[in-house]
């Protein structure tokens, strides 16, 4: 669909029959040459390519690196309805099931980390506390309840985050893994294939 030729990033012929496609080749009014619409493929070749340059980051940090090299606002591009309906179609033309899934947990491993580099290592909380005092000209303590701010160890909402993000990132590489055997058999199987075609 996407592809890279004398260092720029190509459309197929077919592909542009897509509704997809067309939809966001037609938003791009500049001029004939579509300078909009090369970005936009450009952002998505690098951002979403299975097997790409970036296939190691997590989603958020390949498309940072995606919208550098396109020259485009990561924001407005993930914001966009008619690019996400191509990316869409983009990930479904290129993906089996289970890479639509490993693609899914990535992003739930990123939100984990996000969530956990948020979690302080202590935090404060307001408790009630009853102060006592002295009356003048009164031999009897009093005393009241104040509000106070005091810091309190979080080690262990830490510790569950860590234990959530190692359990993602375990289901993570066994997904990896299902897909090198998935991808290891299909080509196994489309060798049989050509060999069975040949000895006819």
């Amino acid at each position: 669909m996407l592809y890279l030729e004398n260092e720029e990033i190509q459309i197929t012929e077919d592909a542009m029959t897509f509704a997809e496609v067309k939809d966001l080749y037609n938003k791009d009014r500049r001029n004939q040459s579509k300078p909009y619409f090369k970005k936009c493929i450009t952002y998505i070749y690098w951002a979403y390519k299975k097997d790409g340059e970036f296939k190691q980051l997590l989603p958020s940090k390949r498309r940072n690196k995606a919208a550098e090299i396109a020259g485009v606002d990561k924001e407005e591009m993930d914001n966009d309805k008619s690019i996400k309906a191509f990316v869409k179609l983009y990930l479904e033309l290129q993906s089996t099931p289970s890479e639509h899934l490993l693609y899914a947990a990535e992003k739930r491993v990123e939100e984990t980390i996000d969530w956990l580099n948020s979690i302080p290592i202590k935090k404060v909380e307001k408790r009630k506390i009853q102060v006592y005092y002295n009356v003048p000209e009164n031999d009897e303590k009093q005393s009241q309840y104040i509000m106070v701010e005091t810091e309190i160890d979080n080690s262990d909402e830490v510790k569950k985050g860590m234990l959530m993000a190692n359990m993602l990132a375990d289901q993570l590489e066994t997904l990896k893994k299902k897909i090198i055997k998935e991808n290891t058999q299909q080509k196994s199987q489309g060798r049989l294939f050509d060999t069975m075609k040949g000895s006819k």
